[in-house]
């Protein structure tokens, strides 16, 4: 029965190691491309100028950040990606790097 038990353990592990689905820890299991990133924080920047504004789409404060935002978008990206890894590991650099980006685009944010 033991040796019975021990076959199926050891065919069971090779099976599961074969798939990769263990003893496979050279990719993370959380993985999120920098340039979706930035995009991301980018679609939120209409809201981000919205609040600046009051709440006013139609103000000059509103115009100004959306202008500014746009102006400085290809920059901001173009310097952030050269400091980041092509991919993000952990939810903690994802929002940090949005945060960077809007910062960017849209200085004292």
């Amino acid at each position: 029965m033991k040796k019975l038990l021990l076959g199926l353990i050891i065919i069971v592990s090779a099976v599961l190691l074969k798939q990769g689905m263990i003893f496979n820890s050279s990719e993370p299991d959380f993985q999120y491309p920098s340039n979706d990133v930035l995009d991301e924080a980018m679609a939120l920047v209409n809201a981000l100028c919205r609040e600046r504004s009051n709440g006013y789409t139609d103000s000059i404060d509103y115009y100004h950040c959306m202008d500014t935002a746009d102006a400085f978008e290809d920059l901001c990206k173009q310097r952030i990606l050269s400091q980041i890894p092509e991919n993000l590991t952990s939810v903690s650099a994802v929002n940090e790097n949005k945060r960077r980006m809007q910062k960017c685009v849209v200085p004292s944010s």
